[in-house]
């Protein structure tokens, strides 16, 4: 399937069963605590996300540890997984070796200081050269250690995933309840379930359900679709989605299949705001939203959104500006005036998603009112792979 040719639509069956693959979050986390912990590289399957592969990958490699000739050194090339970048930083710091840790030059952009130094404060010995970080693991040990997840709850969830390995007894956060805690929570639960040699169970991934609910809700063709593997009770704090399109007259009913949604009666909703600084990987789709179900959308919490894989929050409003009002209210604020959308069919209408996946299933949903184009499609793939299936180009 080319990216670049063609106009992109959704194909999917009214009632369908959607696949949506494992939470990539909890997969991760999984890989790397049963290496951690218990010496084991979990199995991953071809239809998981990139970056799950891309941390299974890593862990081989740690696993062999072949430092290249040249600079005795082993290199782990994590791509453009930030979450790997994150955590990978925390454990090689704790893995005895030369580590060069390295990836994009757009992920060694992104924020990554604040976890190196509460790990140098314990005696890492992690160096920022223009390659990467150039890390000599060794045994470290904390009893109490600070972190300021500002910039990401990643910094947070990096140590707990080798807390048990530093002993730490203590990890005190700043902010006290961080952006996206839901993922420390997440973090914690599988370390400590590991730990115990209990059972966890793997479920789909809601940060890519919304996709399918904001879907149903603007389709004029389809009443229901069951979304598989998904959990209405979950660890995920991206399962909000399920209480949130209640708004919009989506009804969600658990299966042993997973999770049904289906169309029930609608409210007439012309205004919402909602504070997304704990479910930043929802802000793009809810922000086409906005578009899709007329309706003036203030999304808060959103700052961090241009420290993504791209600068997401100025591509968001640079690409929708053209067909409704954006207010900048402020850094991390914005008003949509989605009620003075009016569809466009005439024209096709090309959207730039500058590698980024989110604003692949965002500018995606647009084609239920008009004729898209976008100038990359694959790179979906990194979180969400089945979808391209449900994509066509013609």
């Amino acid at each position: 399937m080319e990216a670049n040719r063609g106009i992109v639509s959704i194909k999917v069956q009214n009632g369908e069963k959607v696949v949506i693959s494992r939470s990539k979050s909890m997969v991760i986390r999984q890989l790397i605590a049963s290496y951690l912990y218990e010496g084991r590289l979990l199995e991953v399957y071809e239809e998981d996300a990139k970056d799950v592969k891309i941390v299974s990958a890593c862990l081989q490699q740690l696993r062999e540890n072949k430092p290249s000739p040249s600079s005795l050194r082993t290199i782990i090339d994590v791509q453009d997984c930030g979450a790997a970048y994150r955590f990978f930083t925390a454990v090689l710091a704790v893995t005895p070796g030369k580590w060069l840790l390295t990836g994009t030059e757009r992920l060694r952009q992104r924020p990554i200081l604040p976890l190196v130094q509460a790990l140098q404060s314990i005696g890492a010995d992690i160096a920022d050269t223009a390659e990467g970080l150039l890390i000599s693991g060794k045994m470290l040990h904390a009893q109490t250690l600070y972190v300021d997840c500002t910039l990401s709850s990643q910094f947070a969830s990096a140590l707990y995933m080798i807390a048990p390995r530093l002993n730490l007894q203590n990890l005190h956060i700043y902010p006290v309840v961080p952006a996206s805690n839901s993922y420390i929570l997440i973090t914690r639960y599988i370390v400590d379930n590991i730990l115990k040699n209990n059972r966890i169970e793997n479920e789909s991934d809601w940060s890519n359900a919304v996709f399918w609910y904001l879907f149903l809700a603007a389709s004029k063709k389809h009443n229901n679709l069951l979304l598989s593997d998904l959990k209405l009770s979950s660890w995920q704090g991206d399962s909000i989605v399920a209480k949130w399109f209640e708004m919009w007259g989506i009804h969600s009913v658990q299966t042993t299949e997973g999770v049904r949604i289906e169309k029930a009666e609608k409210l007439a909703l012309q205004q919402w705001s909602s504070d997304f600084s704990q479910h930043i990987d929802l802000a793009p789709v809810m922000a086409v939203s906005a578009l899709l179900l007329h309706f003036d959308l203030t999304m808060s919490g959103v700052e961090n959104l241009d420290r993504k894989e791209s600068k997401r929050l100025t591509n968001l409003c640079d690409a929708l500006s053209p067909y409704v009002p954006i207010q900048r209210i402020s850094a991390g604020e914005i008003k949509i005036f989605g009620s003075q959308f009016q569809n466009i069919s005439n024209a096709t209408h090309c959207f730039f998603v500058d590698n980024d996946h989110r604003l692949v299933m965002a500018y995606t949903l647009l084609s239920l009112v008009m004729d898209v184009h976008l100038s990359d499609i694959q790179c979906v793939e990194k979180s969400y792979p089945q979808l391209l299936k449900y994509m066509e180009i013609r």
